[in-house]
């Protein structure tokens, strides 16, 4: 479901998770989705758009995964 694009709160109602971070356990991506996701968020988190070195990922998607909160 994840890498067919269905955000992770839906797949967590889905599941029947009471947190998102108990879907997030479960959640496994290949690294050809994290990198489509992050080159789509690149704007707006105010990235440029250029390969990143892992600590740099690591860093984009905490952020990501921050935004994702503050929408819920």
């Amino acid at each position: 479901m994840l890498e067919a694009g269905v955000g992770l709160i839906y797949i967590r109602d889905f599941l029947g998770h009471a947190s998102v971070k108990t879907t997030e356990v479960y959640a496994k991506t290949n690294p050809e989705v994290k990198r489509r996701t992050i080159e789509a968020h690149c704007a707006e988190l105010g990235l440029p758009q250029k390969t990143f070195t892992a600590a740099e990922e690591k860093s984009i998607i905490e952020k990501l995964r921050a935004l994702g909160k503050s929408s819920a």
